[in-house]
């Protein structure tokens, strides 16, 4: 059995997460077809209670990543916590690092509030998304991506402002561009990406230079030590 387990929202975390711990086993939550959706949980819910089954076994360490969404990063660390004294766990410290019997469980917050960038492209709605878009907005993955044909768009030097005035016409027709996982579609859109956004996450990892790479990441990778 592997040591570390990380459960995700879905694949574009997958992705993101894969390459940040290469030796752990990450888990994107996909609901299987049911009737109904209230069958079973979706989504975060999903994540938290993955993490929660693994961490009741014998696993050493356990990841439960989740978009901070509209809320912080305190707010996610609190929601977890409220699940496992929901589950009957007995665990100890805080603020995202927890102990479970001998199970090590993180929590991590996915995206960035209060990012500069970020938040004048009007991002109120963080997710994994966030560190894609930093990415992309360096010219030198859009000439990677370009060289690699991953997209038919050649390198646009005012890429970001090409996104900004899409952001706002979309705005102002009532159309609302708040996520940044909205947003990322947006930029697939413009810069002729034509396949899922996962396989976006892939290629824009496989081209950042890794110090460009490093540096985006390394709050998601803080945050898992």
């Amino acid at each position: 059995m592997a040591d570390h387990f990380i459960c995700t929202e879905g694949d574009t975390d997958r992705v993101v997460f894969e390459r940040l711990a290469p030796g752990a086993t990450v888990l994107p939550v996909k609901p299987k077809p049911c009737t109904s959706k209230a069958d079973q949980p979706q989504g975060s819910d999903a994540a938290i209670k993955t993490g929660l089954d693994l961490a009741r076994g014998a696993v050493i360490r356990v990841t439960i990543a989740l978009d901070v969404d509209t809320g912080t990063p305190a707010e996610v660390h609190l929601r977890v916590e409220r699940a496992m004294r929901d589950a009957g766990f007995s665990f100890s410290g805080g603020a995202g690092r927890y102990l479970v019997d001998k199970t090590e469980v993180r929590v991590v917050a996915v995206g960035l509030p209060g990012n500069p960038v970020l938040r004048d492209l009007g991002v109120a709605a963080h997710a994994v998304d966030d560190y894609l878009i930093l990415l992309l907005a360096d010219g030198k993955v859009q000439a990677g991506l370009f060289d690699k044909r991953f997209i038919s768009s050649p390198q646009l030097t005012d890429f970001q402002s090409i996104l900004k005035s899409t952001l706002q016409h979309l705005r102002e027709r009532g159309i609302s561009a708040a996520g940044s996982k909205q947003l990322l579609d947006v930029s697939r859109a413009i810069l002729g990406f034509r396949a899922s956004p996962a396989t976006m996450a892939q290629a824009i990892l496989s081209v950042a230079p890794p110090d460009l790479s490093q540096s985006v990441l390394a709050p998601l990778a803080q945050a898992m030590q």
